[in-house]
């Protein structure tokens, strides 16, 4: 299971899906497209200092401040990951957490 946490100025990742066999995983490959479009949304679209990791298993997001636009593309993101945890909630769970 993929275990996503939202906290006010980050969000962690860690695990596989296990919805199928490593390459026709669709939940997994769908985390992963997730993922790299913020990465390469918020590099491309914003001057912020939003430090992403993506490895396999796991994934973080850290920053101090967004802009605009930058925290647009955040909230997007966890709309796309919470919609995918609504659709296979036995693979996905995601945990918001105000610090």
């Amino acid at each position: 299971m993929i275990t996503v946490t939202i906290e006010d100025n980050r969000i962690k990742a860690s695990g596989h899906a296990g919805y199928a066999p490593n390459g026709y995983d669709i939940v997994c490959a769908a985390f992963s497209a997730l993922s790299l479009t913020l990465d390469k949304a918020v590099n491309a679209l914003t001057d912020d200092d939003i430090q992403i990791s993506i490895e396999s298993g796991k994934m973080s997001a850290q920053w101090q401040r967004a802009s605009p636009q930058g925290q647009l593309l955040i909230n997007a993101y966890i709309e796309g990951v919470k919609a995918l945890a609504e659709n296979y909630p036995e693979y996905i769970n995601v945990q918001a957490r105000n610090t």
